[in-house]
């Protein structure tokens, strides 16, 4: 018999398999290349998370100021706007409430959306007073937003 042909037999029997150590070593090599590959998903998916708060707050507060907008002016300038409606679409549900102005500041309940709570607040700043032909001292108004943060 050759010297490879003892290689390949032992006990009279050809090897065809392989061991159960050599899968484990196998496995082993395999969980070091993937874990750290985990590690990366994981983060970029807090980042994607985090990302769609924000774009869901900017929306909230762009509605906030629609809602504003529609608003009866001569009565933005005193501070006497009462309530105004706040109606919300969000993938994840609808939100149906109402902005409470007392003087020129509003508030309204925290909006919650996913796992994420957002609270809603106005406030309505008379900026400069200028002059113009049908009212000679009329309000430039500022819309601000607080940032929770």
């Amino acid at each position: 018999m050759s010297r490879t042909g003892r290689m390949t037999e032992f006990a009279g029997f050809t090897r065809k398999g392989v061991t159960l150590v050599e899968i484990l070593i196998a496995l082993f090599i395999m969980a070091l290349a993937i874990l750290p590959a985990i590690g990366a998903f994981s983060t970029s998916y807090g980042a994607a998370t985090r990302q769609l708060e924000q774009e869901l707050a900017l929306k909230l507060g762009e509605s906030v100021v629609n809602v504003l907008l529609t608003a009866n002016y001569d009565r933005l300038i005193t501070g006497t706007l009462g309530a105004l409606p706040l109606n919300i679409q969000t993938p994840s549900g609808d939100f149906s409430g109402s902005l409470v102005f007392t003087g020129m500041t509003a508030s309204a309940a925290s909006v919650t959306i996913g796992r994420a709570s957002y609270g809603i607040s106005a406030q309505v700043t008379t900026l400069f007073r200028a002059q113009n032909i049908d009212t000679p001292h009329g309000d430039a108004l500022v819309f601000s937003y607080r940032n929770y943060d």
